[in-house]
């Protein structure tokens, strides 16, 4: 096995040198944040008239009738990477203050999103919540859905990975908040390490409460820079090509009745 890269996350820190985070609260591997509904989820049956966790191999079928849970490639998406959490309670509710009545553009019933977190003004804040301007992303899908200004939520996280090496930002994949959607990003973070922010559309325009500290906000993981080339073939050879390969594929899962894909063609993903 390789050595292993090494993606180094950092916290800003105050006037005296303190990591302001509670340790409980920093990012994690996300083999180690499992969602809920996927530990709920039984790993067979519950369907087709088969009691829940009952694997038993069909005898006219031959199938062991798996669900969702054994799929190992919606797993691999769980647990790809690290996950970026709340590092604070934040206090969200809808903008009480007046809108940009000197610009004609921006329409008065637009959906804007307020909030704080505990002692925001008593000292540096581990987590920031603001709103980008009217218009300033006004065509993203997000913004035409829900009628919203983007929101802002700046954390104290900082992210640094080998030369050649970027991380791609996203919405925790299979898991979707509860509380909000996330803009997608790529960062090359082998020379840029700026303290990381989320745009985000917040999902109820009416909420009005506390989330809570240690709640999930994004997924975040490497990847290399690599230049690729592309091509649509029509080409006989490469169609006979995968013809082969899909017969020898298929053969392949049906020669065991358990976890075929894991056991034949999966390869172990480590984030630690």
């Amino acid at each position: 096995m390789s050595d292993p890269k090494i993606i180094k996350i950092f916290a800003n820190i105050d006037g005296w040198g303190n990591v302001e985070v509670v340790e409980e609260y920093f990012p994690k591997p996300l083999d180690k944040m499992i969602p809920q509904w996927w530990k709920d989820m039984p790993a067979y049956g519950g369907y087709g008239q088969v009691p829940e966790n009952d694997s038993t191999i069909s005898i006219i079928t031959g199938s062991d009738m798996p669900t969702i849970k054994r799929c190992v490639p919606v797993l691999d998406a769980l647990r790809l990477g690290y996950g970026i959490i709340t590092t604070q309670e934040m206090y969200i509710r809808p903008y009480t203050g007046e809108l940009n009545i000197n610009d004609a553009s921006c329409p008065q019933e637009e959906v804007i999103m307020e909030g704080t977190m505990p002692k925001r003004l008593a000292r540096i804040p581990c987590l920031d919540f603001t709103f980008h301007d009217y218009g300033q992303a006004i065509n993203h899908p997000y913004c035409k859905e829900t009628g919203q200004r983007l929101q802002k939520v700046f954390t104290p996280w900082r992210i640094m990975t080998p030369p050649g090496y970027s991380v791609i930002i996203v919405e925790p994949l299979n898991n979707p908040s509860p509380y909000w959607k996330i803009i997608p990003g790529v960062i090359d973070s082998d020379g840029f390490s700026p303290q990381i922010n989320f745009m985000m559309t917040i999902n109820d325009p009416n909420f009005n409460g506390v989330v809570p500290a240690g709640t999930m906000l994004a997924q975040v993981f490497p990847f290399k820079r690599e230049t690729w080339q592309s091509y649509v073939s029509d080409s006989i050879e490469d169609r006979q090509e995968i013809k082969r390969k899909e017969g020898k594929i298929f053969a392949a899962l049906n020669s065991v009745f358990h976890a075929p894909y894991k056991k034949i063609f999966w390869s172990r993903k480590e984030f630690k």
